[in-house]
């Protein structure tokens, strides 16, 4: 016990915890990175793991293909048109509107890089705090 009395000892507390808005700019730039692999890797497919029972019944677990939503759009003109989804909806970016103009399929991830850079700075905070507690009003039931 000699070398435990040479140590300072304490109560083990991780301080770590994150905040809501830190929690919602990581989701956010999780899913912009998947975005950004999808644009510029045409052979892109994320996999799950799942349980699934053989013809004998017994559960394995196994990998299968995710599925990932494109967020943007190439209109017949060339233009690129994308949104910024959160949760199953597309943030509104501005009043009425929740489409970026892209000028062309090339420069989506780069886009999508400038994207992700603003999230990290906070300049989406408010956007998803709007999301956020959009399904909460949604879920609520009325008196």
């Amino acid at each position: 016990m000699s070398l435990l009395n040479a140590f300072t000892l304490t109560t083990f507390e991780t301080d770590n915890k994150l905040s809501p808005t830190v929690h919602r700019r990581r989701k956010l730039v999780a899913k912009i990175d998947e975005q950004i692999l999808y644009a510029t890797d045409s052979s892109y497919q994320p996999t799950k793991q799942t349980w699934h029972k053989d013809s004998e019944g017994r559960e394995q677990r196994v990998t299968v293909p995710k599925r990932v939503r494109r967020w943007w759009t190439v209109r017949s003109d060339g233009v690129v048109l994308l949104t910024v989804r959160y949760g199953s909806r597309a943030l509104e970016l501005a009043k009425g509107k929740n489409a970026i103009v892209v000028n062309s399929i090339n420069e989506l991830p780069t886009v999508l890089k400038r994207l992700s850079e603003a999230v990290d700075k906070g300049e989406f905070d408010k956007l998803l705090e709007e999301q956020a507690s959009y399904g909460k009003r949604v879920n609520t039931p009325k008196t």
